[in-house]
């Protein structure tokens, strides 16, 4: 249910690509982090629970969380590659 369609669904509708080879490529460039919140955002880099900061607690959760003024539209804030990172990271997780 959650694959390769709803990968470049989801693509086309953030990105406006729609290509699945292009997708993966600028997705490589990206760096989810700048689109994610890590376990080390939450807790710092001494988790409670002895998680590694860099695990993946939430994606685009620090898009979800932006409190920076409207005035410049959240696609203008975060890079293409950044959310394409997260997409792919986000669907690929949910496969394996």
């Amino acid at each position: 249910m959650i694959g390769g369609g709803t990968l470049i669904g989801l693509s086309n509708l953030l990105t406006g690509n729609r290509e699945f080879d292009k997708i993966i490529a600028k997705a490589q460039l990206g760096n989810n982090s700048k689109v994610d919140m890590l376990v080390k955002d939450i807790y710092g880099e001494n988790s409670p629970f002895s998680l590694k900061g860099d695990l993946l607690a939430s994606s685009f959760a620090k898009i979800a969380n932006d409190q920076s003024p409207t005035s410049v539209s959240v696609k203008d804030r975060y890079a293409e590659e950044d959310v394409l990172s997260s997409l792919v990271t986000m669907i690929s997780f949910n496969i394996g």
